[in-house]
């Protein structure tokens, strides 16, 4: 599943916010902030926050929770995958998420 998003606030080395402009049939809406902040001179904390609605209204209390459990594994799986490679190529101290 794709989709294009529109950035709708961004301030550098602090948030990131998006929405969906067009994406996957299923979505009636999906938008995501991404929080930075500092823990010391080396360590960022990101904080990644998702709003997924199905579209189907009548079937949203079933399918959104669904979409958000597939979506939570799929972001999880990504933030290890980025980790692992900033780690190797551009950090020395260990990266925290939450």
């Amino acid at each position: 599943m794709s989709m294009g998003i529109e950035y709708v606030s961004y301030k550098p080395n602090e948030v990131a916010a998006v929405k969906m402009v067009s994406g996957p049939y299923i979505f009636d809406q999906f938008a995501g902030g991404w929080h930075f902040k500092a823990l010391s001179d080396e360590p960022t904390r990101v904080r990644f926050s998702y709003n997924i609605i199905a579209k189907q209204r009548w079937l949203s209390w079933v399918l959104t929770p669904i979409l958000c459990q597939k979506f939570k594994r799929e972001t999880e799986k990504r933030i290890v995958a980025l980790t692992a490679y900033a780690e190797r190529h551009f950090i020395t101290a260990p990266a925290v998420l939450s």
